[in-house]
């Protein structure tokens, strides 16, 4: 995506964290900033969780995996 202010990367990544204590649906959209000022990405991110509804998520799937087995 070009804003002319900034380019990112989106990718949609669906699947699931699995552990043996459960398991973790994955169901996200990433943004990744190619170039560009930060706030840039912020405002997009902001926008999209807006118009869809989208809910941001800080944990990474390593941390959530991590969590589902009682490490974090």
């Amino acid at each position: 995506v070009d804003t002319n202010q900034a380019i990112f990367e989106i990718a949609l990544d669906s699947g699931s964290v699995i552990t043996k204590n459960g398991t973790c649906t994955i169901s996200e959209a990433e943004i990744e900033l190619y170039s560009g000022k930060e706030d840039e990405l912020i405002s997009l991110g902001e926008h999209l969780a807006q118009k869809y509804g989208l809910v941001p998520e800080t944990r990474s799937k390593f941390a959530r995996g991590l969590a589902l087995l009682g490490k974090i």
